[in-house]
């Protein structure tokens, strides 16, 4: 399946605006954003939909009820670490977006790269093994290990 927006590459310059671009970006937010742990994200609770409904609620609590505020919470940090999710979230959103869109052209170049230029070319290896022409068998002995892969989609090997 050939794309025709995938011809051709993408600019050297234009690579490196990008780059530098998601570094300012990546800088930008360096003060705001924290790295976990695979152990601390397994022993975090997860704001879905439901604890988003939830934290607006206590809030709404906090605000109309304060007595039932312990001395020890901050409603003030509350409030900040809400605002701070809601922030983040649409940041969220458009870098998968993003980097949707990057795997996909990865996938479908990579797809088209094995396709219509790695499997043509085995195939002629094969041909020119058969027809005992010079250079053959080391070309073939050079491919073949990665033809021992399993079946792709389209039941062909790499």
């Amino acid at each position: 399946m050939s794309y025709q927006n995938l011809l051709g590459l993408i600019p050297p310059l234009v690579l490196t605006d990008i780059s530098t671009k998601l570094n300012e970006v990546a800088v930008l937010l360096d003060p705001y954003v924290v790295n976990l742990t695979m152990g601390e994200r397994s022993t975090l609770y997860k704001m879905g939909p439901t604890r988003n409904s939830l934290v607006q609620k206590t809030i709404q609590v906090c605000d109309t009820h304060p007595i039932m505020v312990p001395v020890f919470v901050s409603v003030q940090d509350l409030k900040d670490d809400y605002e701070g999710y809601g922030q983040l979230s649409p940041l969220l959103l458009q870098a998968q977006q993003i980097a949707e869109s990057i795997n996909d052209t990865m996938m479908a170049r990579g797809s088209e790269a094995l396709t219509q230029g790695v499997k043509p070319v085995y195939n002629s290896v094969l041909q020119a093994r058969e027809q005992n022409i010079p250079g053959a068998d080391a070309d073939y002995e050079l491919l073949n290990p990665y033809f021992d892969l399993p079946d792709q989609p389209d039941g062909a090997n790499p």
